[in-house]
């Protein structure tokens, strides 16, 4: 017997005499089931009549009430709704609900709507709840909380009632269909002149219904759930047998049930999850109760006379509105205690609070492969599908041009080739993907028939050669986007028939005859000619018996066959080389198959017995060397002078392993030399050289950069090269020299994040006028990424522009405009010549970063404790070479403007340095009107004035809080010996201290045990500054920021230029210091006054800090350990909004991100990528 609903979710009607009671009957019964009695039932709003059948069925028969009878706006469709739900939770057999039989809009008494569904037997629980022993009430509560998680386990896609979401005019947010439900109420109550207070009421649900915004899920909610009148229990047994009151269902918040009013612990564990106690959930149930009293009120009102019970919901109400109103009065107390009489985020509302997330900057997993093309001057790097991302490949030109594409499938890029205008890529599972590179899209994706091993194109031809693992070729029309009949069968098992599947691991194109490619094999390399359609010749290699091979450093007894890794031509198109996993490198005559030399990168001959090693072995070294990655024949501009570039192939045991290239010089005549004059020109080359490369990187890939053409398999003339290291990290280096070139303004600022690895970066917020004034001027070579063109965006001249400083394990330090989605007007990146400027090359881990930007001044501090101060200016030693000198000792201040690059004509240049010998800095800060301020672990702080420069205050926490604590202003923890405490973050400003009636320069110190320190900076008789301490305060964690704020108007505080000049005028400044921790904020008045303090409830913060909203004001921002950024009101530290970032961050380094004051955030995404987002946007997504 199957239920009948008359009503389909697009509302339609079924036709009359269809939906007559006696037509229900014939359809779920034979006809001989007839109705026996009608008993009608008194005491409900409906019309409801008992129906026993002849055959003991009990049928419930509902229908509308008299029309006398008045309704609330969305009683009209209680019989619906009922009908809507109970053919919902049949669906699913959910326990203890009422089968459903049918509902229709016709066929009822006086033709009008009725639902049947089946009887619900038993005694209420208002009848026999006070005969309930403690067990069997707690069992109920238990069976009530199990069948509300039950019937919240529907879900929908909408918000609303179930005839809104049914017919598609649901909401989107629960916020909205709340206010909309509660409107509803409440106009129902001004329709019948029930005496409410209406504008509080609607004040306080939109003040406080920013809290509904966490529930984001659409489940389905009884309202009534648990009213003792809806719940049914055996009179016998005393267990649930029912429940009723589904007219009141709706698609929402699952709390919203009564049962939820004052749950029970048997009903929390029947419910089976925890309900937290946090302030929002508090306030949700504040809106829920203020809800039902409304309702209760109004539906006595309208039907019901009796006093009492109108009376009780009216205290309830009063008492509700008397909650709701003490939750504003939190917030509004705390701006009292503050001392800030205005509300600085009052145009601030939940909806405002979106993510707009426009940026990443970086690459977002490890490199896998690089291609390049010189006719339009681009760059193709592929990533990895690792943990942080999947595969993707990024394509670089000119300045900031970048494009991103994504792979067809979650992989890892593994072959990249550049042909024409489309970018060719092969991916780890074998998907073969074209791109175009003029419309940024992918233009089709192909599965090959097997593995794809290897891939070949050519800028002259509109076709790509595979090579498959079973060891054929297939060719794929690039222009026609369709696999071609042309097909090259396995060549190597015409020569050996017994191996069958043998892949192809190389591919290449003739440099002198586009008709004929070279096919490497692992048993060998094959010359196929396209115009002939045959194999040519076969190069098979063997090592005999007392040969040294290509890792023997002592004469093997064994014949071997070393398999093949990369097969080559030589530049003439006559010679081939085959390199092999023993490295050796073997070199070939194309023309008649005859071996012309086979020889190591030291050694020649080493297919010969008998022939000794030239490098000489150690003990216990022998055959441990790196295996031949890749292998380049790099051929000048004039086509005859080439040598051979070699990844891999050094000693296990060399430190400093880098690539290797074999100068082989002018090729002989083919046409004129003898045998012995070729072999001659391969056995001894004219020199053999070593690139280095950075200590502890092996080169396991390299891409060279030719200067004009694509020809000699991309190596002809080669300028430079990007070597991508086992590290995942790049490095490009000059060719042939070998000396390392900085990707600063060559490549792109997102390829700086891997060349090599960033290891700290921060966020300013710099004045657009002065960053357009930072334009570095250095000693470049020709630039290799000239192509592509820059998209015009919107320029946004009156914000902050969004600096990012990064730091690199190299010594470097680069700066550069991240952009807020806008036209970049100064994208040029200013290069910090770090490990110069402190005079050496190692060991240089930078801890604290800071940036006065309007200024031009870096300060950098470093983990073994030195602090380097930079300033923007003018190198009057251009060009001259200086010797770097020894540092001062501790305590004092080093002058270190002559280390300084000499190739750099204007930029960042290195000032002076601090060397404390206090341990790592731990905070840094500087200011924009010449003060530097510097944390040690060990808990010393010192203070310097850079326009001697010198130091004008030190001090140690240890010994300054001990004296504090004599004092009284702080608590006494322990009569143990203290744990070490050192500072965490430091801030200047300008302000009046509590007390006095002048305003000073200010520097406040946070520590690692929560207290903050103040000390100001006055002006000393001779022209000089001194620092005195003013006094501490003590709060409840670790101070993660500090950030003075205007009292009266929320601005910040800070230490600027204008704001200094103004104290010689006798401005005062009314500041307040906003600080916060890890576990709370405080507002108070510096600097040991209580102020307002504010704990966080169920999570952590990991950074913070006071953002403007232009023509809206201001808001504390932060990123919460929980995966969530929020916004608090100014004082009341109201929570504003919230929303998730775990989706886009990496959590385990949250505490590495960075909140812009002009409320752009900077996570890391990655190892090597941030994201960038505004957290007052519009809800856009990249």
């Amino acid at each position: 017997m199957s239920p009948s609903f008359a009503i389909a979710p697009a509302c339609m009607v079924e036709a009359p005499g269809t939906n007559t009671i006696g037509s229900v009957l014939q359809r779920h019964f034979p006809p001989s089931v007839q109705i026996k009695e009608i008993y009608p039932l008194e005491g409900h709003l409906h019309s409801v009549s008992l129906l026993k059948l002849s055959n003991g069925t009990q049928w419930l028969l509902k229908c509308p009430p008299r029309s006398t009878t008045p309704l609330l706006r969305r009683e009209q469709l209680l019989l619906e709704t009922e009908a809507r739900a109970l053919s919902i939770l049949g669906q699913s057999a959910t326990p203890h609900v009422p089968s459903f039989v049918h509902y229709g809009f016709q066929g009822g008494p006086f033709d009008s709507a009725f639902l049947v569904r089946h009887y619900v037997t038993g005694s209420t629980l208002k009848e026999i709840g006070p005969q309930l022993t403690a067990h069997e009430r707690r069992k109920l509560d238990r069976d009530l909380g199990s069948l509300a998680q039950q019937i919240g386990q529907h879900l929908s896609n909408s918000f609303g009632s179930l005839e809104q979401v049914a017919c598609g005019r649901g909401k989107l947010s629960w916020r909205d269909a709340f206010v909309a439900l509660f409107e509803d109420i409440l106009r129902d109550s001004e329709d019948a002149f029930v005496h409410l207070p209406y504008s509080e009421l609607r004040h306080q649900v939109r003040r406080l219904s920013y809290v509904l915004e966490e529930v984001t899920l659409p489940q389905l909610v009884v309202i009534g759930l648990g009213r003792p009148s809806q719940v049914f229990l055996d009179p016998v047994s005393r267990r649930l047998s029912g429940v009723t009151g589904f007219g009141h269902a709706l698609w929402g918040d699952i709390c919203m049930g009564e049962i939820f009013e004052d749950p029970s612990p048997a009903m929390l564990e029947g419910f089976g999850a925890r309900i937290t106690k946090s302030k929002s959930q508090t306030t949700r149930q504040l809106l829920y109760a203020c809800y039902r009293s409304v309702q209760k009120i109004t539906i006595h009102y309208y039907r019901d006379k009796e006093m009492t019970a109108e009376m009780e919901a009216r205290r309830q109400l009063t008492t509700t509105l008397a909650a709701m109103v003490s939750a504003r009065m939190a917030h509004f107390l705390r701006g009292k205690q503050a001392g800030i009489q205005k509300d600085f985020s009052d145009g601030l509302s939940p909806d405002l609070f979106a993510l707009d997330d426009f940026a990443r900057c970086g690459i977002n997993s490890q490199v896998s492969a690089i291609a390049y093309d010189p006719i339009q001057s681009l760059l193709a790097v592929g990533t990895s599908d690792t943990q942080f991302g999947h595969g993707q490949i990024y394509v670089f030109g000119q300045r900031r041009v970048f494009a991103v594409f994504a792979l067809p499938r979650k992989a890892s890029a593994k072959f990249l080739q550049f042909c024409a205008d489309k970018l060719v890529s092969v991916d780890s599972k074998s998907e073969v993907t074209i791109f175009s590179l003029e419309t940024r899209k992918t233009l089709v994706s192909y599965a090959p028939p097997s593995h794809a091993s290897a891939l070949l194109t050519d800028p002259s031809l509109d076709y790509a050669f595979i090579g498959l693992q079973n060891g054929d070729i297939i060719a794929y029309d690039l222009d026609r986007e369709t696999l071609t009949p042309f097909r090259v069968p396995n060549l190597w098992a015409q020569r050996n028939a017994r191996t069958r599947m043998i892949p192809v691991i190389s591919l290449a194109f003739s440099p002198r005859d586009i008709g004929k490619i070279l096919v490497g094999y692992p048993d060998g390399a094959v010359t196929f000619s396209f115009k002939q359609n045959v194999a040519q010749k076969y190069f098979e290699y063997e090592v005999p018996p007392g040969a040294l091979g290509g890792n023997g450093e002592v004469p093997i007894p064994e014949l071997r066959r070393p398999r093949l890794t990369q097969a080559l031509w030589h530049p003439n198109g006559i010679f081939v080389l085959t390199v092999h996993e023993d490295n050796s490198l073997v070199f070939w005559d194309s023309k008649d198959g005859r071996k012309v030399m086979a020889r190591s990168i030291d050694t020649p001959n080493i297919d010969q017995p008998g022939v000794a090693s030239e490098r000489p072995s150690s003990a216990g070294a022998t055959a441990f060397k790196d295996p031949i990655t890749h292998v380049a024949w790099c051929v000048k501009d004039n086509g005859d002078d080439s040598g051979l570039l070699i990844s891999g192939g050094r000693p296990k045991a060399e430190p400093m392993k880098g690539l290797t290239f074999i100068d082989l010089g002018p090729t002989p005549n083919y046409q004129t030399s003898t045998w012995p004059m070729i072999s001659k020109y391969f056995e001894s080359p004219r020199r053999v050289s070593v690139l280095p490369t950075p200590p502890g990187g092996e080169v396991i890939d390299f891409c060279p950069i030719p200067r004009s053409t694509p020809y000699f398999g991309g190596a002809h003339d080669p300028i430079a090269l990007i070597a991508r290291l086992s590290s995942g990290e790049l490095i490009t280096m000059s060719f042939p020299t070998g000396h390392p070139i900085t990707p600063t303004n060559m490549l792109h600022p997102y390829l700086s994040f891997v060349h090599p690895f960033v290891n700290k970066a921060t966020l300013t917020a710099v004045d657009r006028s002065a960053w357009l004034g930072l334009k570095e001027r250095r000693s470049q070579g020709p630039k290799f990424l000239l192509g592509g063109a820059e998209a015009k965006r919107a320029l946004k001249r009156f914000e902050d522009r969004n600096i990012i400083t990064t730091a690199h394990a190299d010594g470097t330090i680069r700066i550069w405009d991240g952009g807020i989605d806008d036209e970049i007007e100064n994208g040029e990146v200013v290069q910090v010549d770090l490990a110069r400027a402190v005079g050496r090359v190692g060991n240089i881990e930078v801890t604290e970063m800071s940036l006065s930007g309007s200024t031009g001044e870096l300060s950098v501090g470093l983990r073994t404790g030195e602090l380097i101060v930079f300033r923007w200016g003018n190198n009057k030693n251009f060009g001259v070479e200086e010797p770097p000198g020894a540092n001062e000792g501790p305590g004092k201040l080093t002058t270190i403007t002559h280390r300084v690059d000499p190739g750099l004509k204007q930029g960042m240049l290195p000032l002076t340095l601090l060397n404390m010998q206090q341990g790592p800095v731990t905070a840094l800060k500087h200011s924009q009107v010449g003060f530097v301020a510097v944390g040690f672990e060990s808990g010393s702080l010192a203070i310097i004035d850079l326009r001697g420069p010198a130091i004008i205050h030190t001090a140690h926490f240890s010994e300054l809080l001990k004296a504090n604590k004599r004092n009284s202003f702080f608590k006494q923890r322990s009569s143990e010996s203290p744990s070490p405490e050192w500072p965490t973050c430091i801030e200047f400003g300008v302000l009046t201290l509590e007390g006095e009636d002048y305003s000073s320069i200010c520097c406040f110190v946070g520590t690692s045990k929560g207290n903050l320190a103040t000390f100001k900076i006055l002006p000393a008789e001779n022209g000089t500054y001194s620092a005195v301490f003013a006094g501490a305060t003590l709060l409840d964690d670790k101070v993660i920021n500090i950030i003075p704020i205007n009292a009266d108007s929320g601005s910040p505080a800070s230490a600027s230029p204008n704001a200094v000049g103004g104290l010689r005028n006798g401005i005062r400044v009314n500041g307040v210091v906003v600080a916060v921790t890890v576990s709370g904020c405080r507002i108070f008045k510096p600097a040991t006054s209580k102020g307002a303090h504010r704990s966080w409830d169920d999570y952590l913060c990991d950074s913070a800090t006071v953002v403007k909203i232009e023509g809206r004001g201001y808001s504390l921002v932060g990123l919460f350990g929980d995966g969530n950024t929020r916004a608090f009101s100014i004082p009341g530290l109201k929570e504003i909004g919230c929303s998730a970032i775990s989706q886009i961050a990496d959590m385990r380094r949250l505490s590495d991100a960075h909140v812009s004051s002009s409320g752009t955030v900077m996570i890391w995404t990655s190892p090597s990528e941030v994201g960038l987002f505004s957290v007052w946007g519009a809800g856009t997504g990249l």
